[in-house]
């Protein structure tokens, strides 16, 4: 497990990255910007965020898209969320690897 990596505002190490081809978008796949979303399935933000999606695409005149990349809270899986004794997010790592399981499996079939 890495050592605390955010603080007071600051990264003090080099955060993972990856490769957002793939992962499923929500908006127009020629955006003008894209964004990448990283949320957890638990989060109630992350879940009042994903409501607001299309209103926030629509108002953007199609130039703004979301790529979906789902990212769990849980110290379980995640070295970068502290663990604290209390997990909150407790089966989100096993939520996260199915929806992307699913998601490469079959990408382009409609939910």
């Amino acid at each position: 497990m890495p050592s605390i990596v955010y603080d007071d505002g600051y990264v003090s190490a080099e955060l993972p990255t990856f490769r957002e081809e793939g992962l499923p978008l929500v908006g127009n796949d020629d955006a003008e910007h894209e964004i990448t979303l990283m949320f957890d399935f638990q989060c109630i933000h992350c879940r009042r965020l994903h409501k607001i999606l299309p209103e926030v695409i629509e108002r953007s005149g199609g130039r703004l898209s979301f790529r979906l990349c789902p990212t769990s809270l849980s110290s379980e899986c995640n070295p970068y969320i502290p663990h604290d004794g209390i997990d909150r997010f407790t089966g989100s790592c096993i939520m996260a690897r199915l929806a992307l399981a699913v998601w490469f499996a079959r990408p382009a079939d409609p939910c």
